[in-house]
């Protein structure tokens, strides 16, 4: 089961059985209550479908309900009724009777999102995230409620995979990957969401194992923000919860660490399937350098230590510094004062030459007016436009000196 990255092989809406199309019609109506009622129903009737040990479902059909249900949240209003519609809509991968059909819910969703991605306005992008998270949670709940199966695993990873997060760069092309957006997107909460769901039942080997997608596209991707975007979020983010590093940043703050849920990871399990990735047809040269380092940085965690360029964020006390930091610091302030004197100095004598700049073409001015009316020229203001006019003799443009 794969999620196309282009609708070409939608089926139209007249093509679709008459269920589906209408279901779809008073999904995207105007009024709220034909779509409160529309959406009832169709809950029901997918519900009721989905026990049959095929699912009852096929892709067209599901890509064409899903259609109008993206346009009932498009003409959902209010943020407390877009939440509940979103939840609502996400909540049916859990009550479906089918995993085969809950899979094929989730997939159908991300083709049509990845579809739409790019004519959603601001306005409404982010009642449309709030659906993409909701989708993710209730997957991975649907995988917790089935007790983390690694068929189950392997299905949501191949579906994301092909989805939102494969290595296909985006143009103008149809069959081109999504866009970066939904990608960011699907990378800033997958842990976040991941620990929420998992934080109690997740062994470390399994969570080990939903991260494939992200070996595979650091791996394999040409867009270099993506692959930076995958280290900083996904890798560097795992690090940092770590044993090791919240044992370093305790020692160096003197406080203890925070109390808050987190996963447990196989660090030695990530860098065998980072390697093992390097290895594929599909893996570009110029990420090996950045693979490696990672690689390298969960060899170190596993074995308990924890790098130094890895190092978390902690503000320093200065007292605490070593002497050459702060001479360091000292002549670092110095300079910092020393270019922001020469700033000023700069602004000022700008400041001075525009004011002459200025008074010289206001005493132009009134000599002209002067000259207009046959009047006489005060002698400082004939003097000095004398002296400008003999400057700009030199100048093959100006006019002669008169007599």
């Amino acid at each position: 089961m794969t999620v196309e990255a282009s609708s070409k092989h939608d089926v139209p809406l007249s093509s679709c059985s008459a269920v589906e199309a209408k279901f779809a019609q008073r999904l995207a109506s105007n009024e709220k209550k034909i779509r409160d009622r529309a959406f009832k129903k169709l809950r029901q009737f997918m519900i009721a479908r989905s026990v049959k040990q095929e699912g009852g479902f096929v892709r067209n059909e599901m890509i064409k309900m899903w259609k109008g249900l993206f346009y009932c949240m498009w003409m959902s209003d209010k943020p407390l009724i877009q939440e509940e519609l979103a939840n609502q809509m996400a909540q049916l991968i859990t009550q479906l009777g089918c995993m085969k059909t809950s899979m094929l819910y989730l997939e159908t969703f991300l083709a049509t999102i990845q579809r739409e991605w790019l004519g959603i306005d601001r306005l409404r992008m982010d009642k449309f995230l709030l659906l993409t998270r909701f989708m993710l949670r209730n997957a991975f709940e649907c995988l917790k409620n089935k007790g983390w199966e690694t068929g189950d695993i392997g299905w949501l990873t191949s579906i994301l995979s092909n989805g939102p997060l494969c290595s296909v760069a985006p143009t103008a092309n149809p069959t081109s990957g999504p866009s970066l957006g939904i990608r960011y997107h699907f990378i800033d909460i997958y842990l976040e969401e991941l620990t929420a769901c998992g934080i109690d039942s997740l062994e470390p080997e399994k969570a080990t194992d939903l991260l494939l997608p992200f070996c595979s596209l650091v791996n394999n991707t040409s867009v270099i923000e993506l692959k930076e975007r995958v280290a900083e979020k996904i890798f560097q983010e795992i690090i940092d919860q770590s044993d090791a590093a919240l044992k370093l940043v305790s020692e160096v703050s003197g406080e203890a660490p925070p109390d808050q849920p987190r996963l447990s990871f196989d660090y030695s399990g990530i860098a065998d399937s980072l390697l093992e990735q390097t290895k594929q047809p599909g893996a570009m040269a110029r990420n090996r350098k950045k693979v490696y380092q990672i690689i390298q940085n969960f060899r170190e965690v596993a074995s308990g230590n924890l790098p130094l360029d890895d190092f978390p964020n902690v503000p320093p006390d200065s007292d605490d510094l070593p002497q050459w930091k702060m001479e360091e610091k000292m002549v670092k302030e110095q300079a910092w004062e020393m270019t922001q004197e020469l700033d000023k100095e700069y602004r000022e004598r700008k400041k001075e030459k525009e004011e002459n700049r200025s008074r010289k073409r206001k005493k132009k001015v009134v000599v002209d007016d002067v000259c207009e009316v046959g009047g006489t020229v005060p002698v400082e203001t004939k003097t000095e436009s004398a002296d400008n006019v003999e400057k700009k003799s030199k100048n093959k443009y100006a006019k002669p000196k008169p007599e």
